[in-house]
């Protein structure tokens, strides 16, 4: 492997996972040849730090203080330095490579750095021993299994556009006109936001972009599901003369922005509580009348009778 050709193309790239791991690749090839004051590594070493100091004004990369931070040494003196790999110990190069491998495969860096580094890794591991490492494979092959589905997300979320909006409108026909229509629309819409915006940060968070922004969202995104989809359920599969009658009074009347069907109003109970509810327009409610309604789990009203 020329390390000095291939850095001084990442540099221009501005591939920071190749620098980095490339330098790391030139300490080995030095301490290989046991000459501490090698050319080589000096020559790479001083290009990296210009072109970080030129970039971060610090002599390391950004991800390099997860990684280093990861394996618990300091950076400031771990990251030029050629003691970093102990040639004189009693574990095998190949060896060394793996296990720098597992160390960037479990530490919080991004996954592009991680999948690029490893490939690198991996290559040059390859040149050394020809022979098959069934251990570098294996992390190698999880990387890219995890590659494949996040690039099928990022896919499957471009394509959205294409073919969900018929999927919608397909079963918004199938409901129209029942009685639990706004129900089942309401849930339709639910899944579909949930399904998209879902997609969206399940890609960022395997990608490694603000990991415990998106992993709080997620879980949030869960729990909200666990308690959302069940009570549509749960309505759809009641039959409306099961539903709770109540009397009301209606309090104000407010048009959808999103729905030219759906109304929201706010009743208020015979208790003297005020509550906010849905409608379709068929229904036909009225400011300041008084109705008996019923509506169940999902606050939304599948029937309602003037009382004069």
């Amino acid at each position: 492997m020329d390390v000095l050709e291939r850095i001084k193309n990442s540099i221009k790239r501005n591939d920071e996972s190749a620098v980095d791991t490339l330098l790391f690749i030139c300490k080995i090839e030095s301490l290989k040849q046991n000459d501490k004051n090698s050319n080589l590594f000096n020559s790479v070493a001083q290009m990296v730090k210009n072109f970080y100091k030129s970039k971060y004004k610090t002599s390391y990369s950004k991800e390099a203080q997860s990684l280093y931070g990861y394996i618990g040494k300091e950076i400031d003196k771990n990251f030029y330095d050629l003691d970093e790999i102990d040639i004189k110990s009693h574990e095998l190069l190949t060896d060394k490579i793996v296990r720098r491998m597992k160390q960037i495969k479990d530490s919080s860096c991004s996954f592009d750095y991680k999948f690029n580094s490893l490939v690198i890794l991996y290559e040059y591991l390859r040149e050394l021993s020809p022979e098959n490492n069934i251990e570098a494979n294996i992390l190698l092959g999880k990387m890219v299994c995890k590659k494949t589905v996040i690039d099928m997300l990022l896919l499957i979320f471009f394509s959205y556009p294409f073919w969900l909006p018929n999927i919608v409108f397909y079963f918004t026909k199938i409901y129209d006109g029942t009685p639990k229509e706004l129900i089942y629309i309401s849930l339709i819409m639910k899944i579909i936001y949930l399904a998209v915006f879902g997609t969206a940060f399940l890609y960022i968070y395997l990608k490694g972009i603000f990991k415990k922004l998106t992993s709080f969202v997620l879980v949030t995104g869960l729990i909200y599901t666990s308690t959302i989809v069940p009570a549509y359920v749960e309505d759809i599969k009641l039959d409306i003369s099961q539903y709770p009658e109540e009397k009301v009074i209606v309090s104000s009347v407010t048009q959808s922005p999103t729905n030219k069907d759906m109304k929201f109003v706010v009743v208020k109970k015979e208790d003297g509580q005020e509550e906010t509810l849905l409608f379709h327009t068929d229904l036909g409610l009225e400011y300041n009348k008084t109705y008996n309604i019923k509506y169940n789990k999902t606050k939304i009203i599948v029937g309602a009778e003037e009382i004069k």
